[in-house]
């Protein structure tokens, strides 16, 4: 995702706490989606709960697809897990900033 990131947690790429700046985040909502057998669901939910406890005045939206791993709408395209998260892509987008 970020090849030149340490991938420590003071890199504020991939990990928002490391961000002095993070309330001055200029977008009043975000989307957070994670696979519940993903190697990196933790950082998802990490993510997600770093925005939520930050004086980042937006909102967090959360959602997690149950039995499925890392990247699966791309390794499974018939999983019929992929329409809820397609649709929930689609009505964050719909609903604007």
């Amino acid at each position: 995702m970020c090849p030149t990131s340490s991938g420590a947690k003071d890199d504020p790429r991939v990990h928002p706490a490391g961000d002095p700046d993070l309330a001055k985040l200029k977008v009043g909502r975000i989307l957070v989606c994670v696979a519940e057998k993903d190697g990196l669901r933790g950082r998802g939910v990490s993510y997600a709960e770093t925005m939520k406890k930050s004086e980042w005045k937006g909102a967090v939206d959360f959602f997690e697809t149950k039995g499925e791993d890392h990247c699966f709408h791309f390794f499974s395209p018939k999983s019929e897990n992929i329409a809820p998260l397609i649709k929930t892509v689609i009505d964050f987008v719909k609903q604007g900033n």
